[in-house]
């Protein structure tokens, strides 16, 4: 079984991709939205709940989630981004990664990239 907080997070951003139900795989039927039956209706069995689960899956699968790295490869289409990037050797800080590591960033600093870079993207608040 998927891990509960992503299966969460695409079913809300599944929901928020449709204007009202319709076209939804989670509308079951007489305009019950799935998810609220899976949630708030105590009758609702485990199949129901799986199937409710695969959907969402399935729609995540065929819609993936902008991340970090999406919105930087837009920003900058030549960045050489592969696995063993250093953001600060691309964009031309540092030449030594090794040094770089253990001045700056400390030993997990590809950890902190992967996480940082797989993480969805937030689109930023327009300033008002």
């Amino acid at each position: 079984m998927a891990e509960f907080v992503k299966v969460m997070r695409d079913a809300r951003r599944m929901c928020n991709s449709f204007e009202g139900c319709e076209g939804c795989a989670l509308d079951f039927s007489d305009d019950s939205c799935g998810l609220s039956i899976v949630t708030n209706d105590n009758s609702c069995n485990d199949a129901k709940t799986k199937e409710a689960e695969e959907a969402i899956e399935q729609w995540a699968e065929s819609h993936p989630e902008k991340t970090n790295l999406d919105a930087l490869k837009k920003v900058f289409p030549k960045a050489k981004l592969n696995d063993d990037c250093c953001l600060v050797t691309v964009f031309g800080i540092s030449k030594d990664c090794k040094e770089c590591m253990k001045n700056i960033c400390g030993d997990s600093c590809r950890e902190r990239i992967d996480t940082f870079l797989n993480a969805p993207y937030e689109e930023p608040e327009e300033k008002k």
